[in-house]
């Protein structure tokens, strides 16, 4: 069966994503959205329909992207940084440092993922919307590039790119965020809610991050939530500024082949399959659409 077909068949019955109307008219409901079809239609044309929308939806609405840190849960009792800026000379003004400078090349790839990834979305500084399904595992994915706990400590732990001072504490900032993610979001949500076992830290976390209420915490730290940080702007240039060393590796050690890196980018060395395929389709798309 071809690639494309199997993953929109897959996400359609494993999911549970789509339903007949009651009157068994050719509807179909997918992601959230109704799509009409006329009487006749094929398996093979209904695949194709919504293989494209999926195809023109940013991932992180409908692509969960792997994550080696799903399985990570926390009891640490975190609390936002204090300052990105480190130690400073007595009476200098603290000063945010500029992003890298890409070259052509490089912001012609970084624009891709950025596209793909949340392109189109109001705010793009947030996690993942989407939530897993079954035994499927979580992900931590956040914000313009999605990138994830598991890419990111991989990162740090191995000092794959040298960042600065202010990168790498934004960097640790966004991870212990991730951790508490991956904690309380999805079905573990319910722990930590009023009258869950894990109230009292879900209590002591709220009030750490500035939330009025364990609910208003949890919105912004489950799928699709914020983790607090879309109105941080020294966090935000922060963040572009270390995911650009990120994504230049990567294109570094795909030898310049942007869909190779692209590849690496979603599903790691050896991809996610079906998913990862799809995630360089859109890649390649939009390199075609620019060129």
């Amino acid at each position: 069966m071809d690639k494309t077909k199997l993953f929109v068949m897959t996400l359609m019955v494993t999911a549970s994503l789509f339903v007949w109307s009651k009157q068994d008219m050719p509807q179909v409901e997918f992601r959230g959205q109704r799509f009409s079809f006329p009487e006749g239609a094929t398996e093979e044309q209904i695949s194709g329909v919504l293989r494209d929308y999926m195809e023109t939806q940013p991932t992180a609405n409908g692509m969960s992207t792997p994550d080696r840190s799903a399985a990570i849960r926390t009891e640490n009792g975190y609390a936002p940084t204090e300052s990105y800026f480190g130690e400073t000379m007595d009476g200098e003004e603290p000063k945010l440092q500029d992003v890298p400078k890409l070259t052509a090349e490089q912001r012609r790839f970084a624009e891709a993922i950025a596209q793909v990834e949340t392109g189109g979305l109001d705010n793009r500084f947030i996690r993942t919307k989407v939530k897993p399904n079954g035994t499927a595992a979580g992900s931590s994915a956040y914000g313009t590039y999605q990138i994830t706990h598991g890419l990111l400590s991989g990162y740090l732990d191995k000092g794959v790119v040298s960042l600065t001072e202010q990168e790498r504490a934004a960097a640790e900032e966004l991870l212990r965020r991730q951790e508490i993610a991956l904690t309380i979001g999805g079905r573990d949500r319910a722990k930590y809610q009023k009258g869950g076992i894990y109230q009292s830290q879900g209590v002591r976390w709220a009030k750490a991050y500035g939330f009025e209420n364990v609910d208003e915490f949890l919105d912004a730290f489950d799928y699709g939530g914020t983790l607090g940080l879309d109105d941080d702007a020294e966090f935000q240039t922060l963040y572009e500024s270390f995911a650009r060393k990120m994504l230049n590796k990567h294109l570094d050690e795909a030898g310049g082949n942007p869909f190779k890196a692209a590849r690496i980018w979603h599903g790691g060395p050896k991809g996610a399959g079906a998913t990862t395929d799809n995630y360089e389709r859109k890649v390649r798309r939009i390199y075609e659409q620019g060129d």
